[in-house]
């Protein structure tokens, strides 16, 4: 019996992932499925990070560079430091003011600035031991870029080290994977605190002027075995609240309390 065959996948059956992976081959010969921008969206960092990661890697955050190029501003020159083009490594990695953060936490070998793939200096980052730190001087680098142009406000190199370490430890707190984590207790329960007694259990509660009030009650025995459930939606006022759980009380035999 003759059937449609997807060759992309053993099975023969279509997948979206394999549609999208046989899409962008033919868009990019030296594409693999390994290619994939899954990296970027499983780093343990906020979404905003993430975001900017993607943006760089498709080149597309909008640098000077990128936005003379589209004919949106006068020139193409970093603000900054006023020497090079703004293009996205000048801007996250090369002008002299990120050189001087990248330095001040740490980044200062000829491998971490001798990089000409920005895909690939991200990802590299983004996976080494250090990589909460450079995740938060990139972001505190491209938010201080953006300040210095937009609102001419700036912040010493002390601050933004400060800055930089302290949103790195609140990324890895915040991210930390528990191990060996102990259950935490139940905290709410039917307890009676091993006493051989009868507990009532009630809740209620009101809204609105005149108050329209509700209540639940629920009497458990020392083995948790429910004797009486009661509740009322209707009531106008919290004493008919009281008077109606005490009539239930009663009708079920219960002395008054």
């Amino acid at each position: 019996m003759d059937a449609f065959i997807w060759p992309q996948q053993k099975q023969g059956i279509y997948s979206t992932k394999s549609g999208y992976n046989w899409l962008i081959s033919h868009s990019n010969p030296n594409f693999h499925a390994t290619d994939s921008w899954s990296w970027i969206w499983r780093l343990k960092v906020p979404e905003k990070f993430k975001f900017l990661i993607w943006l760089a890697c498709h080149n597309v955050v909008p640098t000077l560079s990128l936005l003379h190029h589209r004919n949106m501003v006068n020139s193409a020159i970093c603000s900054r430091c006023a020497a090079h083009e703004e293009s996205l490594f000048h801007c996250l990695r090369d002008c002299n003011f990120s050189i001087a953060i990248w330095n001040n936490i740490g980044f200062s070998s000829q491998a971490f600035f001798s990089s000409i793939s920005m895909t690939e200096w991200l990802r590299e980052g983004s996976s080494c031991p250090r990589s909460a730190i450079f995740l938060a001087g990139l972001w505190w680098i491209w938010r201080h870029r953006n300040n210095m142009c937009l609102n001419n406000t700036t912040l010493s190199e002390f601050q933004l080290r400060n800055n930089i370490f302290r949103l790195a430890d609140t990324i890895t707190k915040a991210f930390k994977k528990e191990t060996n984590a102990t259950p935490s207790p139940r905290l709410i329960r039917w307890n009676n605190n091993n006493c051989q007694c009868t507990i009532l259990n009630v809740d209620g509660s009101c809204s609105g002027d005149p108050i329209r009030a509700g209540f639940g009650g629920v009497f458990v025995t020392t083995r948790e075995h429910t004797l009486l459930a009661t509740r009322d939606t209707s009531l106008s006022h919290k004493t008919s609240c009281l008077l109606n759980l005490r009539r239930s009380i009663m009708g079920y035999g219960w002395q008054s309390v």
